[in-house]
């Protein structure tokens, strides 16, 4: 049987992605099974952690020594360091790469197609493209639910309403900085005009606060107003966090693909708010992303 070898690497936002992209390819090509190369976690700060879901049935995760793929990465990163140097530029691979069935990219992403000739391929990159994943919407649903859930996941879902609002909060700490963040952290400003925003339009409602720094949400009193049904999220998971993120309405986000997942998913068939900073990643604007979809409003488009 052949196989779509995906390299997984980054935090969980950026594992969806790479997954999410694989199984477009599946759609293609289904006699296919997906591969998790999950190599890289080995020096990661983040962990791994798509082997908490159940994903499509076939879906296995590598973590051997070698594979017949390594050398061409290699190169390809050579190519991709001496291309930048030359060129000020990101090097955005080829389709003539593509063809061949290895899928490694800068910031090119190409479209998930059939590979007749019955090849392995070989997928390196990002791959953050909604239009992409957005036909298997519903299928990623499915695929991206918990394999078991925690008494304590458990508890929490069970205080969620059906009106409730996710805030997602993305403090800066001194050890991810160490580890190569790059996120704009927005302060409470934000977030309170995200959800004036939002009880404009539906009405106040429950407020579930997820961060990585819960105490200081709590201690500097960010949502004071919204005491009288508020649910602070402690000890969670990032997959858990999620699932969470999944029974909530309407959402305001921190700029990260961990908190666009918990929308995406979250927000299916449910007429949501979905509130999101327009300085994405390292200073790029959400326009300059490929990640905006239906539904999503940026915060200076609104006047509260």
């Amino acid at each position: 049987m052949n196989k779509i070898y995906v390299r997984i690497r980054g935090g969980l936002g950026n594992q969806l992605f790479q997954y999410a992209y694989a199984a477009a390819l599946k759609e293609y090509n289904p006699s296919y099974e997906i591969i998790l190369d999950k190599r890289e976690f080995e020096k990661y700060y983040w962990p791994f952690e798509l082997d908490k879901y159940k994903l499509d049935g076939s879906a296995q995760v590598f973590d051997g020594r070698k594979l017949k793929y390594d050398r061409s990465i290699s190169f390809f990163h050579l190519y991709q360091y001496v291309y930048s140097k030359l060129t000020k530029k990101s090097y955005m691979t080829s389709s003539r790469l593509a063809k061949k069935g290895k899928l490694y990219t800068g910031v090119f992403i190409p479209e998930p197609r059939k590979y007749e000739d019955g090849r392995d391929l070989y997928l390196y990159g990002y791959f953050q493209d909604v239009d992409l994943i957005m036909p298997i919407r519903q299928k990623l649903i499915e695929q991206l639910s918990l394999k078991e859930y925690r008494a304590e996941l458990n508890d929490y879902l069970s205080l969620i309403k059906e009106q409730s609002t996710a805030v997602s909060i993305r403090v800066a700490r001194q050890e991810e900085l160490k580890n190569g963040e790059k996120f704009v952290y927005d302060g409470k400003e934000y977030y309170l005009k995200c959800l004036a925003e939002i009880e404009r339009r539906h009405g106040k409602q429950q407020v579930v606060v997820m961060s990585n720094d819960i105490d200081k949400i709590i201690n500097e009193k960010w949502f004071a107003d919204y005491e009288d049904d508020i649910v602070y999220v402690r000890d969670m998971t990032a997959v858990e966090q999620i699932e969470i993120f999944k029974k909530c309405r309407d959402f305001a986000l921190a700029n990260s693909t961990f908190s666009w997942w918990g929308a995406f998913l979250g927000a299916y068939g449910k007429d949501s708010v979905i509130i999101v900073p327009r300085i994405w990643y390292d200073g790029d604007r959400l326009e300059d992303t490929k990640l905006r979809f239906e539904g999503m409003i940026v915060d200076d488009e609104i006047n509260v």
